[in-house]
């Protein structure tokens, strides 16, 4: 009997033997992976790998290639136990990737302003996080004065993330100094607002004074009795006008703090719909800048009030959407 009979004849016993299903390679240097090494791993697989990873493997054209560069040519790789493609499978399943944004000095640290990153499933923003601090220690020096965001909302870092999410890791604004600063409110909710806490937020000692317009549902339109009202929205577009009326604020007017939340839903008589509060060091820039945002939020953002009668219900008549504003920012007191 040949070398290469006696070779072939041990390579398909070795594939009927189910607990070792090829001999150590270092007995056998000159079995590769063939395409019957190949075949013999897919039918034997199947008993515990399931039919969608078969496919995948015989479709591999690396797995199904003849000619293979060193070193597999010449140190042909161990023999893999199937369950080693069952828990990689598994591993992908229970997996979900998701888009990381690095800003400010986060992104030299890194060496990268944005990256997908495949993370298990049920992970939350400080795992994320944990890993990158992982492969990049000084991120981890940070952590403390680091805000996180989730689809372009602040987050805690225990927030939940889904298959999709775009986070962000946003750094101090004031370039590292040791001192807290506190963002700029901007929401559309369906909960009810709370009022008095998100003033009481806004409050610091440098300020003198904090404006705050509070529209809230009222009970009669057109001398009809209103039952309650709706509020529908095209929630993305609605909210990035919200955030430019904001920076807009900022820009022109001398403020401390800004906050503009808008309910959306079904509203019962006496709730809040829409509130702004704006903090200032000083008086008529706060008051210059509540009307304009009101204002310009009213002509601007896309949002639609539904009232609701005894007889039936009617769509509020409003202005036509303008870019805008109705007061200018001209008519205040600002910087």
């Amino acid at each position: 009997m040949t070398n290469s009979t006696r070779n072939k004849n041990t390579l398909f016993s070795a594939a009927r033997n189910t607990h070792n299903p090829l001999p150590p390679s270092s007995s056998h240097p000159k079995i590769n992976r063939k395409p019957e090494l190949i075949e013999h791993l897919v039918s034997h697989s199947k008993q515990r790998t399931g039919p969608q990873i078969n496919r995948k493997l015989s479709e591999d054209p690396v797995a199904r290639s003849k000619d293979f560069p060193t070193p597999y040519t010449q140190n042909p790789a161990p023999c893999l136990p199937p369950y080693f493609f069952f828990r990689c499978a598994r591993a992908r399943m229970n997996s979900m990737r998701v888009r990381v944004l690095f800003f400010g000095q986060l992104k030299d640290i890194v060496g990268v302003a944005q990256e997908d990153a495949e993370i298990s499933d049920g992970a939350r923003v400080e795992d994320l996080f944990e890993r990158y601090g992982r492969r990049f220690p000084k991120l981890t020096e940070f952590r403390a004065s680091i805000a996180a965001s989730v689809n372009q909302e602040y987050a805690t870092w225990r927030a939940p993330l889904a298959s999709g999410d775009e986070v962000a890791f946003l750094p101090p604004v004031s370039g590292g100094q040791q001192q807290t600063v506190s963002a700029d409110i901007f929401q559309l909710v369906r909960e009810p607002i709370h009022a008095r806490e998100i003033v009481e937020s806004l409050k610091a000692p440098e300020d003198g004074a904090l404006v705050v317009f509070d529209g809230f549902v009222r009970n009669n339109f057109k001398g009809q009795r209103t039952l309650y009202l709706e509020y529908e929205a095209y929630e993305s577009m609605a909210l990035a006008k919200i955030r430019e009326i904001g920076a807009h604020i900022r820009k022109n007017f001398s403020v401390h703090r800004l906050a503009i939340v808008h309910r959306l839903g079904r509203l019962e008589i006496g709730e809040t719909s829409v509130l702004i509060a704006v903090s200032s060091p000083h008086r008529a820039a706060a008051f210059d800048a509540c009307r304009y945002a009101i204002d310009t939020l009213k002509r601007t953002v896309p949002i639609w009030k539904k009232e609701y009668f005894a007889e039936g219900a009617v769509w509020a008549e409003g202005e036509p959407p303008t870019q805008e504003p109705i007061s200018r920012p001209d008519e205040s007191t600002h910087k």
